[in-house]
């Protein structure tokens, strides 16, 4: 039996409210209070914000949808089709990427999740412009690259990895980290996937910090005396945690789950109560070692001003393949199978080992080790 078509009333939601009441405030005190720690006023992250309060309204466009049968027909709204600002249509391109994951980028092999974090003192190098997260999500890469070659004893080895920038915490602070999807073993020259020997996290720490530290060295984002304070610090803030378990090659159900799980929304509406009173949102969330509490309390302009932290500007990649699973290698698999006459077998794409592609990376040469290759 078919379900119900239930129209979305978009201004029924509290996040909807709040940038209704609050979004001009937000933009006309924009300078010189929040520039000074959010940079210039993204055009495209404004006009996102803007564009969701149009989401699902019927006076912003919509289809006619008639059944020729009965002809029961029903308006069905445009929707904005923005990321980060609209939990809804965020929540529908994470469901389908999760899918395109699983079923076209993953191979049947076992795969680990892996986060990596920053120390809270660098997190400003990247918060004023979005796109050096880029660099980061390469030094990741690259790093974890490069350590799974170590552990397997395979300097020409290849693992598949995809990326995900996320920068919200429990309480949209501003928290740049990368989630990581990576291939639990490694391919060799001959594409055969090889065990490594061990996955501590601790060597890895260290490498990753070498490396990120040497690389904002490089692009003049730190100076050297931060540096030198960063390497010295016994808890340097350089984390990565990797699963409890890994996930099965034929557990594709998990695999859907986690990468719906680091696709996910900054915010979420069940979380979130708009008073409009005292014009202020209650946000509650899991409870926070820092402040001892489940819930945060805004005021409407700070949080669209929180919001707009996790917009990402147009254009901007928030999801990003490497190794088997980037886009040449992909796309050089398809070439393979369509050349062998395999069309009509898909489950041989699966079967198929990536091809090798790139080069080795370099080994850690100096005191901060080597840049991403």
């Amino acid at each position: 039996m078919s379900r119900q078509y239930r129209p979305h009333h978009a201004s029924s939601s509290p996040l909807w409210q709040c940038l209704h009441d609050s979004l001009e405030s937000f933009t006309s005190g924009f300078y010189p209070d929040r520039s000074k720690y959010l940079g210039p006023l993204d055009p495209s992250r404004e006009t996102a914000l803007r564009d969701s309060l149009r989401c699902g309204d019927l006076a912003s466009g919509f289809l006619r949808v008639q059944c020729p049968d009965c002809d029961h027909h029903y308006l069905l709204p445009f929707t904005c089709k923005r990321r980060g600002c609209c939990p809804s249509c965020h929540q529908r391109r994470a469901l389908d990427t999760a899918a395109f994951i699983r079923n076209e980028v993953c191979l049947p092999v076992p795969h680990r999740h892996w986060v990596f974090t920053l120390p809270r003192v660098l997190r400003n190098v990247f918060r004023k412009d979005p796109h050096r997260l880029t660099e980061l999500c390469h030094l990741v890469a690259h790093t974890l690259q490069h350590w799974l070659r170590e552990q397997a004893g395979l300097p020409d080895g290849r693992a598949g990895i995809v990326l995900a920038i996320h920068t919200f915490g429990d309480y949209l602070a501003y928290h740049p980290h990368i989630h990581c999807l990576a291939t639990a073993d490694i391919f060799d020259k001959a594409h055969q996937f090889q065990l490594i020997r061990g996955t501590g996290c601790k060597e890895l720490a260290q490498l990753f910090r070498h490396r990120v530290l040497r690389r904002l060295l490089e692009l003049k984002w730190i100076s050297a005396r931060q540096a030198d304070k960063l390497l010295s610090w016994h808890h340097h803030g350089f984390n990565i945690d990797q699963g409890e378990a890994t996930i099965g090659a034929d557990d594709g159900k998990a695999l859907e789950r986690l990468s719906q799980y680091f696709l996910r929304a900054p915010i979420s509406l069940q979380k979130m109560h708009w008073n409009a009173q005292t014009k202020s949102v209650l946000y509650r969330s899991a409870r926070s070692w820092r402040t001892k509490r489940n819930f945060e309390l805004f005021s409407g302009p700070d949080f669209v001003a929180a919001l707009y932290e996790h917009v990402p500007p147009k254009g901007f990649q928030t999801l990003r393949y490497y190794g088997p699973y980037s886009n040449k290698a992909r796309g050089l698999r398809k070439q393979t199978i369509n050349c062998s006459g395999l069309k009509s077998q898909p489950s041989a794409l699966k079967r198929l080992a990536p091809p090798d592609t790139s080069a080795a990376g370099a080994s850690v040469s100096s005191q901060y080790g080597a840049a991403s290759p």
